[in-house]
């Protein structure tokens, strides 16, 4: 059985939450205290561009165009394809990013993230 806690490298606490159930937790409780909301925002996950921005920006350039507003749908489409390209590109790293994500945990005391077991913990 994995333990349900990990001691603070930083303070020795082991007052410490994975940061995906601390932000889970701060999204559904809706924290009210400033610490709170100063955790779980150091707890949130990486993000990433979703699919259908670039795509409904270059389906609003599509339909500009063959409507006859030749610069808005050529800057809507040009636009989508950037937002699009830049996304793929940055998607592996996401991927990594997200996998250590899930292997992070906060201490709750003095707020420092780490990852178990991890060189220099």
């Amino acid at each position: 059985m994995k333990n349900s806690h990990h001691d603070c490298p930083k303070c020795g606490s082991t007052v410490t939450k994975r940061c995906r159930v601390l932000h889970e937790q701060s999204i559904s409780e809706g924290s009210h205290h400033e610490s709170q909301r100063a955790f779980g925002k150091r707890a949130e996950p990486p993000r990433i561009t979703p699919k259908a921005i670039p795509v409904a920006l270059m389906a609003v350039g599509a339909v500009l165009l063959l409507g006859g507003a030749f610069l808005w749908g050529l800057a809507s489409s040009i636009a989508g394809a950037i937002l699009y390209y830049q996304r793929a590109k940055f998607e592996p790293v996401y991927n990594e990013s997200l996998e250590l994500y899930e292997r992070l945990w906060i201490c709750m005391d003095c707020g420092e993230v780490f990852e178990p077991g991890a060189a220099g913990n």
